[in-house]
């Protein structure tokens, strides 16, 4: 029987090779393997759009913010909110990729920007993303509608990208902290870089 199925397997092309465990061993139907699919992507997605704005925001920090500034700032984060900046920063020594979780990227967030739409919704991927990954397939719900139906991929979809484009950096605690010239500095100073 082993021999049987390792030909089976060799003789299988790429495209299909994740056919035979959803639909071969697990016995998954199309509307089961698609709606796993939908929640792997916009959870994989929402992560990597996460990471990169977090590493993103730190390196035109570095450039935007007036000197002294950026270090008080740096400091905030690292002693009142327990946040340690290596986690974020690619280019810290001690930055290890593997290391970064989902949940540790929403925290972040969460501390910098308080507990926003967005990081609500965030915490929602992680929870469905967590249920996937315990093959809790039944229940995958956004606000307690079933992922199943389209009309609720559409509207996670839709909550997602509208969510995402909202700006909240009037909202952060560190933001709120720097007067108001120093705000216009490092205005000036973004706008000088996002012009380059």
């Amino acid at each position: 029987m082993i021999n049987q199925l390792k030909k089976i397997i060799k003789n299988i092309p790429n495209n299909e090779l994740s056919r035979i465990i959803s639909s071969g061993a697990l016995k998954l139907d199309d509307d089961i393997i698609d709606t796993i699919s939908f929640v792997f992507w916009i959870c994989f997605m929402a992560e990597q759009d996460l990471k990169n704005i977090e590493y993103e925001s730190l390196r035109i920090a570095k450039i935007a913010y007036p000197e002294g500034i950026n270090e008080k700032n740096l400091k905030i984060i690292e002693e009142e909110y327990g946040i340690r900046l290596h986690k974020i920063d690619p280019n810290d020594k001690n930055h290890l990729e593997r290391n970064i979780y989902f949940s540790d990227l929403i925290k972040i967030k969460e501390k910098l920007f308080g507990k926003k739409n967005i990081t609500k919704l965030l915490w929602k991927l992680n929870n469905i993303r967590n249920d996937l990954s315990h093959g809790r397939i039944d229940n995958l719900k956004y606000n307690s509608e079933s992922l199943f139906l389209h009309s609720t991929k559409k509207r996670l979809l839709i909550d997602y990208f509208t969510l995402s484009a909202e700006s909240d950096i009037d909202n952060s605690p560190i933001w709120k902290k720097l007067t108001s010239e120093e705000k216009k500095e490092i205005k000036n100073n973004f706008n000088k870089i996002t012009k380059n």
